[in-house]
């Protein structure tokens, strides 16, 4: 099975939905191979429910577009959907979102550009150059296919491409703890100031032996859906290469259990501990636990975050 198209689009995140839309409404035939069934990447087989970076960095409050375009109309789109607008957190105004809204929009978006096509449940396993066109080798469920291209965007989030045409990339020396986030229902009303007395319960938790010192890394806020919360588990991966390595399909897979592990046990605590938490069951898990950062492209140049802030 070969297919053939001006702009082809690894990864169906944020990143790669906005360049695959971008590229159809400028009269490019686009391809989009994302390996799950649904695209928003971390945005939803994560579970993270918040945008970052679509706000500048302001000293005041006031939350204001860093960007017009597509990640302007995404935050529209959002907004509309959920019925909330933008948070303030320290210096940065972040944007939450629900993962259910974000797989709809997606659909939305996708189905309105006739010369976009996406191709779900593809995992890219190789990629060469030829002729002046780019060769991509995909899988899908055992079978085989490949996708001829002129233009290749790799929004996979690992750099993929980046180790398979020489080596231009690196691991950062020190990377994020990964996230675990996973949906609750069956909470009462769940105000801000509820976020405190649950750190607390969680401290008095761990204090008892009731939970293991990894339920002190999990945060819990309203999805603006009644009743409805997200669980969300700073795992302890550690921040060096040496210690966490965000490739290594053995250390993801004791991250997966761990996370699953940690939040069965709060929720169990909390149902004992607290009144407003007897019903409360966890509703959804993660597709995959949120990798902040593996592989990265090495560039020409770097641009630091000391540079775009001056």
């Amino acid at each position: 099975m070969i297919r053939d198209v001006d702009v082809a689009v690894i990864g169906g995140g944020s990143a790669g939905l906005s360049a695959a839309i971008t590229a159809a409404r400028s009269g490019a035939r686009v391809m989009l191979l994302e390996r799950h069934g649904f695209l928003g990447g971390m945005g939803t087989a994560s579970l993270v429910h918040t945008f970052c970076g679509l706000y500048l960095l302001k000293s005041g409050p006031g939350a204001e577009l860093a960007n017009p375009g597509f990640p302007s109309e995404m935050a529209e789109r959002m907004i509309a959907a959920t019925g909330i607008g933008p948070v303030r957190m320290g210096r940065v105004d972040v944007l939450p979102q629900h993962p259910a809204e974000f797989v709809r929009i997606a659909d939305d978006l996708v189905k309105a550009e006739p010369s976009l096509s996406v191709q779900w449940h593809t995992e890219v396993i190789g990629l060469r150059k030829c002729d002046g066109r780019w060769e991509i080798d995909w899988a899908c469920r055992g079978t085989l296919g490949k996708t001829l291209c002129t233009a290749l965007v790799d929004a996979s989030g690992d750099a993929v491409t980046a180790e398979w045409i020489g080596g231009l990339c690196d691991v950062a020396p020190r990377l994020q703890r990964p996230a675990y986030v996973f949906g609750i229902q069956g909470v009462g009303s769940f105000p801000d100031e509820a976020r405190l007395a649950m750190a607390g319960a969680l401290v008095e938790g761990v204090r008892s032996g009731a939970l293991a010192k990894a339920a002190l890394g999990l945060s819990f806020r309203a999805s603006g859906r009644s009743g409805e919360l997200f669980g969300t588990l700073d795992l302890a991966g550690g921040e060096s290469e040496s210690v966490y390595d965000p490739l290594d399909p053995v250390g993801l897979s004791a991250l997966e259990a761990e996370g699953r592990r940690v939040a069965s046990s709060v929720v169990n605590h909390l149902r004992k501990a607290d009144r407003g938490w007897s019903s409360a069951f966890i509703s959804q898990w993660p597709a995959r636990a949120g990798i902040r950062e593996s592989r990265r492209w090495v560039g020409r140049a770097c641009l630091t975050g000391a540079q775009i802030e001056a």
